[in-house]
């Protein structure tokens, strides 16, 4: 009952214009070694010109065509920043509407700034195309990897420095 009272009072705070402050942030240190180890670790995919061409991700280089993917980004990580958010959802009430390639553009953008770290997670487990949109085999899906049958190094690439 606490939680749900804590949870209204913040709501109408955030309402009436006033702001909680933001969520805390884990540390950046994690089990065995710091973050900024493993996160090196992770293999770098380099998808091919004519395979983003293809799948309309147009983010990953400096052209005018990633300008509105950038507005996007900038907004968003704006709002986010306003709120005290950290994580993204994209969603749509029906399949083929384009969160793939949205989500790629936009990961490609956030690849491009450099600021912060993203990493861009696939839950489309009856149709998953994110890993073949980049042109990745994998070691399993996204459902092997939450049923802990393989590891997050196994099937994470990174798209960049700050991009996984």
């Amino acid at each position: 009952m606490e939680k749900l009272q804590a949870a209204i009072r913040e709501a109408r705070a955030r309402r009436d214009g006033h702001r909680t402050g933001p969520r805390p942030v884990p540390h950046e240190t994690g089990g065995a070694g710091e973050v900024g180890q493993d996160w090196a670790a992770l293999p770098v995919m380099t998808p091919g010109p004519a395979r983003l061409s293809r799948n309309r991700v147009v983010t990953l280089s400096d052209n005018p065509a990633a300008a509105p993917h950038d507005r996007l980004r900038s907004r968003i990580q704006q709002h986010m920043g306003r709120e005290g958010r950290r994580r993204l959802a994209i969603t749509s009430p029906e399949p083929g509407t384009g969160k793939t390639t949205v989500a790629a553009n936009l990961a490609g953008s956030i690849a491009r700034c450099g600021a912060g770290r993203a990493v861009l997670i696939e839950f489309d487990l009856a149709n998953p195309c994110l890993a073949r949109l980049f042109g990745q085999g994998g070691t399993g899906g996204v459902a092997d990897l939450l049923a802990g049958r393989i590891g997050f190094d196994c099937h994470a690439r990174r798209l960049g420095a700050n991009v996984a």
